[in-house]
């Protein structure tokens, strides 16, 4: 899942079709079936890819447009999982919309996919693994493009804007904290003396 160079070595292992050991044209079953069961692991690695792909544009969208103005986070998690999953999703005010939803829930999909693809591979129904990786990469694909035309849209709205964010003002509490000292120094003295005259 990471971007480390991947390497297949099962030829390496005399799996393989031809070679000067081989007497036969045709490939084995066993063959087949790895060739199958990698076809679904390099499909389902890719549509992971390609879904990391458009959740880093919408934490891109997000940092630019949403963490520096509403919310400054330390968290690693992307800022779908922190709308819908974090500590406290409801108390975020952030821009849920008919389309950040349709986001969540569509990759939320993805995720039974792979759980169903994963089964399926335990199982050893390798042909119908392949048929749901190749949905799979299909519906990444089709996520990604709509997140990338949402977001472009969206930015392009907000070039008519734009965000200022100042943090909440002290003045009114240093104020009414100068004036309350200033009335205790203009009228302690008085006081004291007023104090002073009625023990005489």
């Amino acid at each position: 899942v990471d971007d480390r160079l991947e390497y297949d070595f099962t030829w390496t292992l005399g799996d393989h079709p031809f070679g000067p050991f081989s007497q036969s044209e045709t490939l084995n079953e066993l063959f087949v079936s790895n060739i199958r069961r990698n076809a679904v692991l390099s499909r389902v690695h890719k549509g992971i890819k390609i879904i990391r792909d458009a959740v880093s544009l919408i934490d891109k969208f997000a940092e630019k447009y949403l963490h520096g103005v509403l919310d400054s986070t330390d968290d690693i998690s992307s800022w779908l999982d922190a709308a819908y999953h974090g500590k406290a999703p409801e108390s975020n005010p952030l821009l849920y919309t008919e389309t950040v939803g349709r986001l969540h829930d569509e990759i939320m999909e993805l995720g039974d996919q792979l759980q169903e693809i994963n089964l399926l591979l335990r199982q050893f129904k390798s042909s119908e693994a392949f048929s749901k990786s190749q949905s799979f990469i299909f519906a990444a694909t089709i996520i990604r493009e709509y997140a990338k035309q949402e977001l472009d849209a969206a930015e392009i709205r907000l070039q008519c804007c734009q965000i200022h964010h100042t943090p909440p003002s002290q003045v009114l509490y240093y104020a009414s904290l100068s004036l309350g000292l200033s009335i205790v120094a203009l009228f302690a003295p008085l006081f004291g003396l007023l104090v002073y005259s009625f023990h005489r």
